[in-house]
């Protein structure tokens, strides 16, 4: 018997191009809009809306039969959709993010997690020259590598 499984959008991996999405889709899936973080954390209404929207425009283009967006706790949200659709494990993808990684252990520490490695990007080899007080906090968390320095090459 094939296990059922939740499948956890969050809002670093919304394409429809991705392994979660491509290899079951028949599995419920659910977006959740983080209450407590929201309310720590507050973004603009635009931002929300943007991320609506795009949750909203990928469920329409997928054909799992069970697609929901919830708002609360993740923790207590995922375990209610689990409960109500009888799915035995967890599919997320992984992000650098401490926040959704704390959230993914609280889960573990309770339920059945699969944790998909995330998506990479294009390998770009060196440092950009735009950007480059961004780049030095932040390449390693969104390459996953930190490039070296060099000449840069133009791609046609």
């Amino acid at each position: 018997m094939e296990i059922k499984k939740c499948l956890w959008l969050h809002d670093y991996n919304l394409h429809p191009d991705q392994q979660m999405l491509r290899e079951n889709p028949d599995q419920p899936i659910l977006f959740i809009f983080d209450e407590p973080r929201l309310r720590r954390e507050p973004i603009a209404f635009h931002r929300l809306r943007f991320i609506h929207e795009g949750v909203s425009e990928l469920f329409a283009s997928l054909a799992n039969p069970i697609k929901e967006i919830r708002c609360g706790n993740p923790v207590e949200e995922l375990l209610s959709f689990c409960t109500n659709y009888g799915c035995q494990e967890i599919v997320v993808q992984d992000h650098p993010d401490p926040h959704l990684r704390s959230t993914i252990a609280q889960i573990g520490a309770i339920a059945t997690v699969a944790i998909l490695p995330r998506d990479s990007l294009v390998y770009y080899d060196e440092i950009p020259r735009r950007f480059s007080r961004y780049w030095e906090k932040s390449a390693r968390d969104i390459l996953g590598y930190y490039p070296k320095a060099g000449k840069h090459k133009r791609h046609r």
